[in-house]
Order: structure tokens, then sequence, then C-alpha cells
């Protein structure tokens, strides 16, 4: 009698957790974002042309029809490129992955990296004057028309400002004209 007492004891402690809703939070589990990321970045890596990033992502509720937007950064030819990524959670396949990624079609932001932009007006400065500036200083600049920064040149002495304006953003690709300023 004592076991059948022991039993029902357990099925009112399970209907009572029940019905505050602790069931359920015990059966769904929540992933990290890192977990996350570093899922979403297992699968992007098995498609072909994809190179490496960095994903942040939020916490996800491992149930199937949520989602949770992630961004993946990428650094190479002189440009940082931020894309926006969605995760969304499915019916598991076949290998057991319950994740589906889709990787938006155009960058949410474009950054020309401070080296890349150093080196290009050392360029050009050294076509123009027929020599290399002793030093040159640049900020990033936003991939965003319109956008300027100022870089600091200095030449036999002289400090110059440099004004980077980005002219033109296409997918991942800034152009910019440069100008002294005084």
């Amino acid at each position: 009698m004592s076991s059948l007492l022991r039993g029902a004891t357990a099925l009112l402690l399970a209907s009572s957790l029940s019905g505050c809703g602790l069931i359920g939070e015990l059966t769904t589990q929540t992933m990290t974002g890192e977990e996350v990321a570093k899922e979403a970045e297992t699968q992007l890596r098995t498609l072909p042309n994809v190179v490496d990033g960095e994903m942040e992502c939020p916490d996800l509720e491992d149930e199937v029809g949520n989602e949770v937007r992630c961004t993946r950064t990428v650094e190479g030819d002189g440009v940082r490129v931020e894309i926006g990524v969605t995760v969304e959670v499915v019916e598991p396949d076949e290998d057991g992955n319950n994740l589906a990624i889709q990787v938006d079609d155009e960058p949410e932001s474009v950054t020309v990296l401070a080296d890349a932009l150093e080196s290009t007006i050392e360029q050009q400065f050294q076509q123009q004057v027929g020599r290399a500036p002793e030093s040159i200083d640049c900020p990033e600049l936003p991939g965003v028309v319109g956008e300027s920064v100022d870089c600091a040149l200095v030449d036999q002495g002289e400090d110059l400002s440099i004004r980077v304006t980005a002219t033109a953003v296409e997918g991942t690709e800034v152009s910019f004209e440069t100008e002294v300023v005084e």
C-alpha cells in the first residue's frame, strides 16, 4: 500500500507542477546565443564560397517555429561586412540538424578598415607627390554614401588633414574620394 501511495503522490506532484507551468519549462530547452552561433557557423561552412566569420546570436528556445536574428561579421579585402542571418528551429533532418539558416541578400553594414584607407591614401600621395608620406593615420570609414572621416598625414614635418568621403556603396564595395582639408 505504501508503493501505491508513493505513486499517487508522484502523480499528484506532476499534476501540480504541470499546472504551474514548470513541466513546460523542463521540456523546452534554451540554446544559448553562443550555441546558436556555433551551430549556424558549422552549417554555413558546409556551403561553397563561405569565408570564415564570426556570428553573434541571442538565446533561442528550442521549439519548432522559433527564430532569432543573428549578425555575421566577416573581414577581408580591406572591409568588414556585417550581414543578417535568420536562424529558425525546424524538425530535425536525417543528420539531426534542427536549425534552418537563411543569410540576407544584402549586408547590414560595410566598413572600410583603417589599414585599407591608409594604404590607398599612401599610394595616391606617392603617385601625386613622388614620395611616401612620413606617416598616415585614419579611422575606419562607414560604408554609407556621404559619410566622411579625416585622416592625419605627415609629410616632411607638415601635418595635413585628408578628408575621405564615401561616394558609392555596391554590395561590399565602397568607393570614396579624398581631398586635403585646410
